[in-house]
């Protein structure tokens, strides 16, 4: 039965058998068969020692670097998680230039760990995730208003950057 290298120098430090960091399973092998024959050659009786099994039910990470990428996971399962939760919002267009011939707006959102898109209805309540309410947020378009110097209009247009969609949230009761 071939041993893995945790369980070999578990038992050499049980046994008191010295060994680099770097130690490869061979040669640490080849170490505790020395200790066992040296102790063979003295007419010492040697018991192997009883190296405790790891826990199946309890994972450890074995290395800083698994820590690492295990905090990162969960940081990024919680990020998914709180940008996945829904609300019920109705959507509808500042776009004057279209708002009587468009009807729905595309909408996604994505990263390097999950990617969303829908279709979004206007002037309906929809049930959206946050990051997707979060996109039509920041969603500006350029409009072109009058310019009123003194209360007068001058017949100049002035460009002005709005959000290109209104977002009105439902409150709904939870039963």
């Amino acid at each position: 039965m071939d041993k893995t290298i945790e369980e070999l120098k578990a038992e050499a430090d049980v046994l008191g058998v010295t060994y680099n960091a770097n130690i490869g399973a061979a040669k640490l092998a080849a170490k505790i068969e020395e200790y066992y024959a040296a102790g063979e050659s003295a007419n010492k009786v040697v018991e192997k020692p009883v190296v405790p099994e790891p826990k199946a039910d309890h994972a450890t990470p074995q290395s800083k670097h698994e820590a690492t990428e295990a905090a990162q996971r969960k940081a990024v399962a919680d990020a998914k998680a709180a940008a996945m939760v829904t609300k019920i919002v109705t959507v509808s267009s500042n776009d004057k230039r279209d708002n009587d011939m468009v009807t729905s707006e595309y909408v996604s959102c994505e990263n390097q760990y999950f990617g969303i898109a829908k279709y979004v209805p206007f002037d309906i309540p929809v049930e959206l995730e946050v990051c997707l309410i979060d996109v039509l947020k920041s969603s500006m378009i350029t409009l072109h208003k009058d310019e009123i110097i003194d209360g007068r209009r001058t017949g100049n247009k002035i460009p002005m950057s709005v959000r290109k969609f209104n977002i009105s949230y439902e409150d709904i009761a939870k039963v």
